[in-house]
């Protein structure tokens, strides 16, 4: 807390995306209430990402896709679990993973690790064409723990009218009304 404090104190006002950082920081003496202003989210190209089709919609296959960083707190192991036995059930389910595991020794998220789930989910490496690569699924899936603002994968995918899966961590509840589900961590 001493940091915070340190790098805000002379901030006019300080910017959350989400209710739970906002109350926390107030709560610890971070910040004053009155100093606070809560956004929701940065926003996204709206001519960049818009609706899927409604025929997109009817088609048999089911695509989940799941954008992020690669880090085991975005739940990047519980999506590879679930590919693996849904696909197991389910094979004209597809799952797409896009984003890099961190190139750090020993990090439990690799390269290796991924390959091994191959069979059941197509990795992405990277990607320029997320608005493009978003009109092919049906469903964003985040089963995140990580301290998110509002994750901009969701933001994404609530712009191209995809369904949500995401945990009911703080960020990822406010981008569910009605389009997904909100899971147990």
């Amino acid at each position: 807390t001493t940091l915070y404090k340190a790098a805000i104190r002379k901030a006019h006002r300080v910017v959350f995306q989400n209710e739970n950082d906002m109350s926390l920081f107030t709560q610890l003496g971070i910040t004053k209430e009155e100093r606070n202003i809560r956004v929701f989210g940065s926003g996204v190209d709206l001519s960049k990402f818009h609706p899927i089709t409604a025929e997109h919609c009817v088609n048999k296959k089911r695509n989940f896709v799941m954008v992020a960083r690669l880090l085991e707190e975005k739940g990047v192991l519980l999506y590879l679990e679930a590919a693996h036995t849904i696909k197991s059930i389910h094979s004209t389910t597809h799952f797409f993973l896009i984003g890099s595991p961190p190139n750090v020794e020993n990090y439990p998220i690799n390269k290796k690790l991924i390959d091994s789930y191959s069979e059941y989910v197509e990795h992405i490496e990277h990607s320029d064409e997320i608005a493009t690569l978003l009109q092919q699924m049906h469903c964003m899936v985040l089963p995140t723990y990580y301290a998110e603002g509002i994750p901009k994968s969701l933001i994404e995918a609530l712009a191209t009218g995809l369904a949500i899966i995401t945990t009911k961590n703080g960020g990822c509840i406010e981008t569910i009304d009605k389009n997904g589900k909100l899971v147990e961590m």
